[in-house]
């Protein structure tokens, strides 16, 4: 690993969510982990969040059921929230469409506890989204499952492509490339790599990342790796010291050439 001139900046932080439902802005008591959703044709060149959204106590002030619930009243599902502000103007938050339309949720045995993690990638060669979740089975298990839509916006547009490899896996971030193989960064606690030529078959991959360089045991996958001006992309994930502890955001810049290789983090 190598240091690098890479740096980052933040812009101003704004204290109030984008989406909740102590604001009104979401008619879900729980409304997290939200994945990115690029505008093109088939959105009607319209942006914004693919929200996993959730009313952990079944009815707002009642009784809360730790994120396990089960059927069509509490289970995690997914909703669509468009930006409605200008993407490009970084002084001050950007707003969003209250969260009020499910457009991906629970459809049998195999996730009916929850549909959660979603992680999103656009492929603009075919004009299909690919998005990886976890689904969440009657019976308690995880599992890392697909789904594909020229449309994330809408409901009626998602193809199921099932689990996409056996085992408690979730978390995964795709990097689709100009030409295969492409790349699948997924997994909680390490961080694996797969490895496709049509983005849809895969097999089990190997470790890539384990821990931080300061010394955070457990990692985590995040959003896709973004491509950078140099032509190396930046792979964000989550980062924890053991179980109960709070989330730490870290980074890791990938070689544009051979993206399993990390040049720094």
């Amino acid at each position: 690993m190598t240091n690098t001139s890479h740096w980052r900046a933040s812009a101003t932080v704004d204290a109030t969510p984008v989406l909740s439902f102590v604001d009104g802005t979401s008619r879900f008591q729980q409304s997290f982990n939200p994945a990115w959703v690029a505008p093109s044709a088939s959105t009607r060149w319209t942006s914004g969040l693919l929200v996993r959204s959730q009313n952990c106590s079944a009815v707002a002030g009642g009784r809360c059921v730790a994120c396990a619930g089960s059927g069509p009243r509490n289970a995690s599902a997914l909703s669509f929230s468009a930006l409605l502000s200008d993407d490009n103007h970084t002084s001050s938050a950007p707003v969003f469409a209250k969260l009020s339309d499910v457009v991906f949720a629970p459809h049998d045995a195999a996730d009916e506890r929850g549909t959660e993690d979603p992680r999103l990638a656009y492929d603009d060669r075919t004009g299909m989204y690919y998005m990886f979740y976890t689904a969440w089975s009657v019976s308690g298990d995880i599992r890392l499952s697909l789904a594909t839509t020229p449309d994330p916006t809408s409901a009626s547009s998602w193809t199921r492509h099932g689990t996409v490899f056996e085992g408690p896996h979730k978390s995964a971030a795709l990097l689709i490339r100009a030409a295969p193989p492409h790349y699948l960064f997924y997994g909680a606690g390490e961080i694996r790599v797969s490895r496709s030529t049509d983005l849809l078959r895969w097999q089990p991959g190997e470790p890539f990342l384990r821990g931080t360089a300061w010394g955070n045991a457990n990692v985590e996958a995040g959003p896709p790796p973004l491509r950078l001006a140099d032509g190396n992309y930046v792979f964000f994930f989550n980062s924890w010291k053991a179980a109960g502890s709070a989330y730490q955001p870290a980074w890791a810049v990938l070689d544009g050439d051979d993206p399993t290789r990390v040049l720094a983090s």
